[in-house]
């Protein structure tokens, strides 16, 4: 009977340093858990606010108002009676590293990108080995900007917001409207102005933020 007590009583450090490390596994996936909800509620946001109105389908008239370096763009990307494009999702798969010399990591995302208002979604795995991965998430929506960096999908080791963030995350939306061309003519938010027969610079003012 003692040897049992005592077996017992020398394995409770064993018992609770299990419990103890199963309790934060589950804290862990739980945070991740709660984190990837809160990416697909932003998905799905964004996806509700785009409007459903009724809209013309491209024409060469459409464009005619536009910067000649536009409007030659246009008419050769699109076709006469193209559909507009309310909003795209991309998938993307590449291979990454920070700076010359540092090792590579794979990189599979998604991203789901507004072709009427400024808005967008980009949901990424960063995955080094099989034992170590982060996610990342990017987004523009109702003139903000957010990301963050997140250790296994539940340990936040960066968060953006602020200014910078919104006016950064916009630029990056003007910068991924070529994927959806018809998400170049203007609108309440995106403009154009001529530079020359070759050149045009897009300026999108959304709110107090400005990119161009």
């Amino acid at each position: 009977m003692d040897s049992v007590l005592q077996f017992i009583l020398n394995s409770r450090p064993i018992m609770i340093g299990g419990m103890v490390v199963l309790t934060i596994m589950a804290l862990w996936a739980m945070s991740a858990l709660v984190s990837r909800i809160f990416v697909r509620r932003a998905i799905s946001k964004l996806i509700h606010s785009i409007g459903k109105e009724q809209l013309p389908h491209f024409s060469a008239s459409l464009a005619n108002s536009l910067p000649s370096a536009v409007r030659r763009y246009l008419q050769y990307a699109l076709k006469e009676g193209q559909p507009n494009i309310r909003y795209a999702v991309l998938k993307q798969e590449a291979k990454f590293r920070h700076r010359p010399g540092s090792p590579w990591f794979d990189v599979k995302a998604s991203e789901v990108i507004s072709g009427m208002e400024a808005g967008f979604v980009w949901d990424a795995t960063l995955r080094h080995n099989a034992f170590f991965w982060r996610t990342a998430k990017l987004s523009y929506f109702l003139g903000e900007g957010h990301g963050h960096i997140k250790l296994f999908g539940a340990l936040t080791l960066q968060e953006l917001e602020g200014p910078e963030t919104d006016a950064s995350m916009l630029f990056r939306f003007l910068s991924e409207l070529v994927w959806l061309p018809t998400g170049l003519l203007p609108t309440k938010t995106l403009r154009w102005r001529e530079i020359d027969e070759n050149s045009a610079e897009a300026v999108i003012v959304d709110g107090e933020t400005r990119v161009s």
